[in-house]
């Protein structure tokens, strides 16, 4: 497990394997940016604890909890499959996990925080400055148009 730069993030996510993709796809594009670590609880799927002996170097295993660290992209992925709901996935949540990071953000998994349409930087930075400790985005209307309208995540 490498050391994060300060003001790191950990995404936390519970998901079903079939949204596993989506959450993975949202992800990427914090690609390259070591300051930023996922990790994905996929509720639905116990064979996820067979990654501990084919995920390889830079991986480490205990119990349904798999660490896999992708140096090429400097991405840490944490990867587990505790079935339940949420608040299963929180005893997990222990400092042998995260102590590499200054944030945790938990995320429910319908939330959309791809870079593209999340400010997540700007929210960070938001939240570092007024040193919060616990926060969340302000999601609000772009327009009163009705059904259908798009949403956009200010901070203040």
């Amino acid at each position: 497990v490498s050391s994060h730069s300060s003001s790191s993030c950990l995404f936390v996510i519970s998901t079903s394997l079939r949204n596993r993709p989506n959450i993975m796809s949202q992800f990427a594009s914090y690609r390259g940016d070591d300051t930023v670590g996922l990790w994905v609880n996929v509720y639905d799927d116990m064979s996820c604890n067979n990654n501990a002996t084919t995920a390889g170097a830079g991986s480490s295993s205990n119990g349904n909890v798999v660490v896999n660290v992708d140096d090429e992209n400097h991405s840490r992925i944490i990867t587990s499959a505790i079935p339940g709901l949420k608040p299963a996935l929180w005893e997990h949540v222990v400092p042998q996990y995260t102590s590499d990071y200054d944030y945790l953000y938990f995320l429910d998994e319908d939330m959309m925080f791809d870079r593209s349409v999340f400010a997540f930087n700007q929210f960070r930075w938001a939240v570092g400055r007024v040193d919060a400790v616990m926060a969340t985005p302000k999601i609000i209307r772009m327009s009163a148009a009705g059904a259908g309208e798009q949403l956009r995540v200010r901070t203040r």
